[in-house]
Parts: C-alpha cells; sequence; structure tokens
C-alpha cells in the first residue's frame, strides 16, 4: 500500500518529537511498522537517521542528568533483576555463580564511575546516598528505641528538603 509524504512526516514528528514507539505510531497512522522501519531505514541512508534528532529533543527537554539518570537506574534495575536470576538459576553450580556475579558486579561498577564521570551532582548525591543509608543501618543495630534513632528520623526528612533546596546538590 502507497502512503503519501505527510503520512511519512507525520510518522517521523511522532517518532522524534513525542518519542512515540514504531508499534504506537502505527497504530495511530495505519501504516505498518515493517513500513514505518523501511521509511526510517531509508531515511538514516539518506542522512536523516531519525534517532539522532530524538536524543537531542530528548536531552534539551529533559537535561543531560535526567537522561544520565534514567540510564543508571534502568542498569541498576536490570542489574537487580540479574542477580536475583543468578541466585534463582538452580542449574548453576556455585563456581558459575560467582562468575556470573563477579561478572556483573564489574559490569555494575563501571556504569557507575562512568556516570559519576558525566555528572559530579549524580556522583556526590549517590555517595550522600550511601552515608546516609549507612547511617541508617547503623542505627538500626543499634536500637530503634534510642534517642539517637528518634532522632535521626526527626531530622531525615527536613534534611533531604535542605538538600534538594542547596544549589551545590542540583
Amino acid at each position: 500500500m502507497a502512503h503519501n509524504v505527510e503520512k511519512r512526516n507525520q510518522a517521523r514528528k511522532l517518532y522524534i518529537f513525542e518519542r512515540q514507539s514504531l508499534a504506537l505510531i502505527s497504530d495511530m497512522l495505519g501504516v505498518s511498522v515493517a513500513t514505518l522501519r523501511r521509511w526510517k531505514n531509508l531515511d538514516a541512508k539518506a542522512g536523516d537517521d531519525w534517532d539522532l534528532p530524538r536524543a537531542a529533543n530528548m536531552m534539551v527537554g529533559r537535561g543531560h542528568d535526567a537522561i544520565l539518570a534514567e540510564a543508571v537506574e534502568g542498569f541498576t534495575l536490570m542489574y537487580q533483576a540479574g542477580l536475583k536470576n543468578i541466585n534463582e538459576d538452580k542449574t548453576l553450580n556455585a563456581e558459575a555463580r560467582v562468575k556470573l556475579a563477579a561478572s556483573l558486579a564489574d559490569s555494575f561498577a563501571k556504569m557507575m564511575a562512568a556516570a559519576g564521570k558525566a555528572s559530579p551532582t549524580l556522583s556526590k548525591l549517590a555517595v550522600a546516598h550511601e552515608v546516609i543509608s549507612e547511617l541508617a543501618k547503623f542505627i538500626h543495630a543499634k536500637g530503634q528505641d534510642t534517642l539517637a534513632s528518634q532522632a535521626f528520623l526527626e531530622l531525615i526528612e527536613p534534611f533531604g528538603e535542605h538538600l534538594a533546596k542547596d544549589a551545590k546538590w542540583k
């Protein structure tokens, strides 16, 4: 089925500026996903790679740190799922589990190091979060009914609000 240039341009705009998936664009415009992929590939060969302006548009709209934070979050979720799968896979012996877990941990460390270099703010927030988490574990280990535990709980929320307003944490 032949489609007009207007529909092709509309598909491109939906993909780039509204970040719609090809499957959703297919439903919206009544164009097969295969046709959309073909248009996208033909345009890329002609020098109009739809993915480049899509990525640039995302960066302009949301900012570098937001995109990086989303990438770190996505990778962290994959890391956690991978670790869970390794632990639950009864077909793996202990040596295989250790190798896979070590490889996964190495990938995670590299991702976090790269993210920290790309965004000093994200790196600072990660360190702050780790320190506060360790403090919470320490206080919890000492007993929940202690004065320190109560003070920590009373201070942590206002402290978080303080960090959110402080320019050096943004």
